[in-house]
């Protein structure tokens, strides 16, 4: 009997974790660090900007290639680490830049929503909604010209409330990314939004998150409603949590991947 064993390389261990979604192994391990890092930038035109800026030349012409490549390349460079924290806080501040955001003028429009509700109803996405309601039932055009306010009363709901989570998201995740001790994933790996101190983060994961900071908070009554991805649920004695309090080392630790 012959026993063949595969001998399976850092970027292979890696990825094989990451496609089973199997992110707690990311934790507390350097290697595994540099693999997210390396996959952040491993884009057609990030990919292209980082080795350019770096004078690295990649003899693969396809990006999965690319990636396996430039992981091997990062390995051996003894900055490899370094360099690709400067590229991605670069990435970040000019994702800040192009996005061009009035912040204050975003936060004077949330405040305006006091109602948090979805068109249609929350099974189903409005198009369903709307077929199911009207296209497949009405077939007199003037019974469905009467409907008309009230199509146009459940699309506008779903826009506003659809508005709201875009845009309190993007707030929340500026108000980490600003941060110093966290760097940003620029949006490029899937279940991570960004690390604190190197750790892995996707905010989706956090069972609590309601942030109060400067002027502008989540109205409490808003946050059970506020997208199940969130799971916020607000403890009972506390109104709020200020982002300083995120940062204490057991915070942290609750923020990485860990179970």
């Amino acid at each position: 009997m012959f026993f063949f064993f595969f001998d399976m390389t850092n970027f292979e261990k890696w990825d094989k974790e990451f496609r089973a979604q199997n992110l707690y192994a990311f934790n507390n391990n350097d290697n595994a660090l540099l693999y997210l890092k390396v996959r952040a930038v491993c884009r057609g035109k990030q990919i292209k900007q980082f080795i350019e800026k770096n004078g690295i030349e990649l003899k693969s012409t396809k990006i999965n290639d690319q990636f396996a490549e430039l992981f091997s390349v990062m390995e051996n460079t003894p900055n490899g680490m370094e360099m690709l924290d400067t590229y991605l806080r670069d990435r970040n501040n000019e994702w800040y830049h192009t996005m061009g955001v009035d912040e204050d003028k975003l936060k004077s429009g949330l405040r305006q929503i006091t109602n948090y509700e979805w068109g249609g109803d929350q099974e189903n996405s409005l198009d369903q909604y709307l077929v199911r309601r009207y296209i497949k039932v009405i077939s007199d055009y003037d019974e469905l010209k009467s409907k008309a306010d009230a199509i146009a009363a459940n699309a506008w709901k779903f826009v506003q409330t659809s508005w709201y989570n875009n845009w309190t998201s993007y707030l929340i995740e500026s108000i980490f990314k600003k941060h110093t001790r966290v760097l940003s994933a620029v949006g490029e790996i899937k279940s991570v939004d960004f690390f604190i101190d190197n750790n892995p983060v996707d905010l989706k994961r956090f069972s609590t998150v309601f942030i109060a900071i400067s002027d502008w908070s989540i109205p409490i009554h808003f946050l059970p409603q506020i997208s199940e991805a969130y799971r916020v649920e607000p403890e009972p004695q506390k109104q709020s949590i200020t982002i300083a309090s995120l940062f204490d080392d057991a915070s942290i630790m609750n923020l990485s991947m860990s179970k």
